[in-house]
């Protein structure tokens, strides 16, 4: 089936290609990964994805299925994660081009540049089949002029990946290398998605860039006279501390005191629910636990939560990020069936806090299923409490 599939999205593209069809804003290239590479390669066929620079051998995000993990007790025990030295350098690219609302930044000879988007090119491929079609359609047409044109210098601090998770590690930093290289930022522009959130606001501002250095990016392909790119971010103690500098305690002269065990809930997010919250809720009760819905409360709230807290539990996600203002103390991370996301233990591992992470308790699931739930072992997670907060 699939392969069928893939021979008859093949076949449409030269028709889509040169039809009115093709400027359908809402269209998208498909996301099957079977057919994701060939469609690119066929509507771009003088796109190189392959990417400019990144580095293969730095650390990466660390992600397994499950039933590669052994666990005891559904519990993974596991080494701390090793991490390479951040690297420190910038690359200036003349004439680039930046297109599509997650954006993909581009020489003036159309090759994909690659610390832009990610460290190695992993996640090139996904990239590439989130371009509207219209967007592919004006790379195509536009080899070497747009009626989008910014001069002088410009950094991207927004990709594909660019949620609350995303965006502190990997983009802000940007702003912390940049400086390290010896680059004025008061001169530089820098590109963030539209509509600019309100973390990203006040991060920015914390970070001395003022707000008229700030372009919203809408996804139009614009060229860029000079695209200024630090090497990809990389976790590390110094960096982390930065991060944290930011937002120095006490903030606004409020105090969260006495909420030390804090439940990140996703209750009202579409993916990632735990869906026997009401049985969990009884064990966190019993603990003392608050229910934090990060969502509900700005930025500088959800810091001044996490700087008195000791204990930080919930479904994976975002909102574990968080642990950069956090005193050292302990995350309790609860993983959905269909994969185990390792970044916030790397995370953790730099900033000195214990991290348990809790296995779904149906088992593990194939990606691709529509099932994002997540199930908590009500008597394990009563265990794994019992045995952190009698070390507060």
């Amino acid at each position: 089936m699939i392969r069928e599939l893939e021979r008859v999205a093949v076949s449409l593209v030269g028709f889509l290609r040169n039809s009115p069809l093709f400027g359908i804003r809402s269209w998208k290239m498909s996301r099957f990964p079977a057919i994701r590479l060939k469609i690119g390669r066929e509507l771009l066929p003088g796109l190189d994805v392959s990417g400019t620079g990144g580095s293969p051998g730095r650390t990466q995000r660390l992600e397994a299925l499950p039933g590669n993990i052994a666990p005891f007790k559904d519990v993974m025990f596991l080494p701390p994660p090793l991490f390479d030295p951040p690297p420190r350098g910038v690359e200036t690219f003349k004439s680039a081009r930046i297109v599509g609302r997650n954006a993909i930044a581009l020489t003036s000879s159309g090759k994909m540049i690659q610390e832009a988007l990610f460290r190695t090119s992993g996640r090139n491929d996904l990239a590439l089949s989130y371009l509207r079609l219209d967007e592919v359609s004006g790379l195509r047409k536009h080899h070497s002029a747009t009626n989008n044109f910014l001069d002088g210098k410009v950094c991207l601090l927004t990709s594909f990946w660019d949620s609350f998770g995303h965006w502190i590690p990997e983009h802000l930093l940007k702003i912390k290398l940049l400086r390290d290289a010896g680059e004025d930022t008061s001169s530089i522009r820098f590109l963030i998605r539209d509509p600019v959130e309100e973390f990203k606001i006040f991060l920015l501002k914390a970070a001395g860039i003022e707000e008229r250095q700030i372009i919203p990016w809408r996804g139009q392909l614009t060229s860029v006279e000079e695209l200024i790119v630090p090497a990809y971010p990389q976790i590390s103690e110094e960096n982390l501390a930065w991060v944290s500098s930011l937002v120095p305690p006490p903030l606004r002269g409020f105090e969260k005191a006495g909420q030390s065990i804090l439940y990140l809930s996703r209750q009202k997010q579409p993916y990632r629910r735990i869906i026997n919250e009401d049985i969990v809720q009884e064990v966190l009760q019993a603990f003392g636990a608050v229910t934090l819905y990060p969502e509900d409360y700005p930025f500088e709230e959800q810091v001044a939560f996490v700087r008195s807290a000791n204990l930080l539990f919930g479904p994976q996600g975002s909102a574990f990020t968080l642990q950069i203002f956090m005193q050292p103390g302990t995350l309790i991370e609860a993983f959905p069936r269909d994969r185990v996301h390792l970044f916030n233990r790397q995370v953790a591992g730099v900033m000195g806090h214990k991290h348990f992470p809790l296995m779904d308790s149906r088992g593990p699931q194939a990606k691709g299923f529509q099932d994002k739930t997540v199930m908590v072992d009500p008597t394990l997670l009563r265990e794994v409490f019992s045995w952190t907060v009698s070390d507060f």
